[in-house]
């Protein structure tokens, strides 16, 4: 039966939140703010299996068959289905929502409204050894998967790996290479093959003819605004896209 603790703290961040992330498992299992169980508002399987220590925020829920295991921590608001491994050192942050048949390894890091379809494999930290100590990951890099991103069904990542916010994975797609925010990538070898707006409508950009403003100032390879929400875009790389502020304090309607 899960250990349900009456000691937590729903307004504490999970530590990859407010700041920097710590891989030091044994330090943050010395901080016990930072497992703080299972809060009462949070729905686990009689079928999942939660080990301690463990932190799973209020109104997540875990669904049959799906192994959580101990130093690991789900925000507030999470999905996890069935049949999913959650192994020790994952961190998933709010609004969540792992599909079916996931394997989430050591040393990776999930943020906030992230979809992650069924039957991903996502790799952990690289360099990880079995010996000398299984529990101390510090230096190495995670496999990070930011804000608001998309990964399709039967796609894996490998370990290492930064996926970045609001982008979109195809299904059955390898990542073994970091994805840009805003990309749209598919296949094995993965490839870029478009952008999309935070609000999910694609991207097409014009580009600018003059490079070099009166001051010798660079100026984006290319510019576009969202068709569906209004919002701007510059792309300033072949592979790199950033959303702009919109002059004179134009409104935008995303969030």
């Amino acid at each position: 039966m899960p250990h349900h603790s009456t000691s937590f703290d729903p307004s504490q961040p999970l530590a990859f939140l407010a700041g920097g992330v710590s891989l030091d498992i044994s330090t943050m299992e010395a901080e016990n703010s930072l497992y703080q169980g299972i809060h009462p508002s949070a729905f686990v399987h009689e079928s999942a299996y939660v080990d301690a220590p463990c932190r799973i925020g209020p109104r997540s829920q875990v669904m049959h068959f799906t192994h959580v295991m101990a130093q690991s921590m789900v925000g507030s608001d999470c999905r996890i289905a069935q049949h999913v491994t959650v192994y020790p050192g994952v961190m998933l942050g709010h609004r969540v929502v792992v599909m079916e048949n996931v394997r989430l390894n050591s040393g990776v890091i999930v943020q906030d409204d992230v979809y992650c379809g069924p039957s991903v494999t996502i790799s952990g930290a690289s360099k990880l050894r079995a010996a000398p100590s299984p529990h101390k990951t510090t230096g190495v890099s995670p496999t990070l998967i930011k804000h608001h991103a998309t990964v399709g069904a039967n796609v894996a990542i490998a370990g290492g790996i930064s996926i970045g916010q609001h982008a979109f994975v195809e299904g059955a797609s390898v990542v073994d290479k970091h994805v840009p925010d805003y990309a749209i990538v598919r296949g094995n070898p993965l490839r870029l093959v478009g952008w999309r707006c935070a609000c999910g409508q694609g991207l097409h950009f014009t580009a600018n003819k003059i490079h070099y403003g009166s001051a010798k100032a660079p100026l984006p390879l290319a510019q576009t605004e969202c068709t569906s929400c209004g919002a701007a875009y510059s792309q300033t790389a072949p592979h790199r896209v950033q959303r702009d502020e919109k002059p004179n304090g134009a409104t935008q309607r995303v969030s």
